[in-house]
């Protein structure tokens, strides 16, 4: 046998070890994928991809993952940027990668999922434009959401929201979740949609509606008035969204759990609402979060 046949087959044997490596790696969640790398030399090699670039074999695992779960399941358009794929696994693995306004989730997820904090205060701070705009201009995404810090978790009728979907344990990759603050509520999209000023000097305040949708989720700004989302585009701007104090009972507000608003003007109160829950503008037990995705 040749000197080249002999590299040849040595190739094709690698190939068939790095395919059966990796079709087990991908049983594995992120933490897992994330300290294997960390710990064995041998699994941070670059294995060379068709399109000339290079991923190691944690990482060809976790975009395996990825993408399959993208082609079998309704899962929200995600633009990956520099980030690592296990970081984008993570957010498959935590429900980051669901459409609509999410609840329940850890606040720790968002962190460990690469998001970088630009805005958090209690319900009764003031917030400003000027605190939004603390988002970098190069942000890709924004992330805005609730958090009550005494425990209150997500009501749905009255009664406690559980876990969402492949959450339904305390425990979630090895690590305990039953003692962390979670978002009663949050949403996330492209920083100039969740940023987008939908409302100006001559909307006057009252009903109104919004088509500025991310993933089933509709974001309005009001400059020096409001901002917030809901999963419904018809909104009542009061200052805050405030319809559900507004519309009499033969007519209630359409899904009040999934409102967020937050007052932008300096003569009235703090932050305003999280879901079914209002009047929060005096609160130091709710807290404002935004972060942002670079």
């Amino acid at each position: 046998m040749s000197a080249a046949a002999i590299k040849e087959a040595v190739v094709n044997v690698l190939d068939l070890q790095d395919e059966l490596l990796i079709l087990c790696l991908e049983r594995l969640p992120s933490l897992s994928l994330c300290r294997i790398a960390s710990v064995c030399f041998a699994f941070t090699r670059p294995i060379v991809q068709s399109n000339g670039g290079s991923l190691s074999l944690p990482e060809w695992a976790a975009r395996s993952v990825v993408e399959r779960a993208k082609a079998e399941q309704s899962l929200r358009v995600y633009v990956k940027g520099d980030e690592p794929w296990r970081q984008v696994l993570f957010m498959f693995e935590a429900g980051l990668l669901e459409r609509g306004v999410l609840h329940d989730l850890p606040l720790s997820y968002i962190t460990r999922s690469g998001w970088h904090l630009a805005y958090r205060e209690n319900y009764s701070h003031r917030t400003k434009d000027s605190d939004l705009e603390r988002v970098p201009l190069n942000a890709r995404y924004v992330l805005v959401g609730a958090v009550n810090n005494g425990g209150q978790r997500f009501c749905a009728g009255g009664k406690p929201h559980g876990s969402m979907p492949d959450r339904k344990s305390e425990q979630f990759n090895g690590h305990k979740t039953h003692k962390t603050l979670h978002f009663n509520l949050l949403a996330w999209g492209p920083r100039d949609q969740v940023l987008k000023s939908t409302h100006d000097e001559t909307f006057g305040g009252n009903e109104t509606t919004t088509d500025n949708e991310v993933e089933g989720v509709f974001f309005y700004r009001w400059p020096g008035n409001s901002f917030g989302f809901s999963s419904d585009p018809n909104l009542f701007l009061w200052l805050a969204d405030c319809g559900i104090k507004r519309y009499p009972p033969e007519r209630p507000e359409v899904r009040p759990n999934e409102r967020l608003s937050w007052n932008l003007e300096m003569f009235s109160t703090g932050g305003w609402r999280a879901g079914r829950w209002t009047d929060l503008g005096q609160s130091g037990e709710w807290s404002k979060h935004m972060y942002f995705r670079l």
